[in-house]
């Protein structure tokens, strides 16, 4: 029980430190990561969510290139 509130208020305080951060940013700066100022809390919040596979980039395939035969 303890461990669960414990982890709830890190998250909570990680949220709000986020928020915090991204509100002091000017706009030119949160439009280069492409967020709205009026955005921030529900992308922050959005980051949140229990699914961290689809937070990470995904491997790209190494490009192939082919030799062209000219005959």
């Amino acid at each position: 029980m303890f461990h669960e509130l414990l982890d709830r208020w890190q998250r909570w305080n990680e949220r709000r430190r986020a928020i915090r951060q991204l509100r002091a940013m000017p706009d030119h700066l949160l439009a280069d990561i492409g967020i709205e100022r009026y955005d921030i809390e529900a992308v922050v919040n959005g980051l949140q969510a229990n699914q961290p596979e689809a937070r990470r980039p995904q491997p790209q395939a190494p490009v192939q290139t082919m030799a062209l035969n000219r005959g």
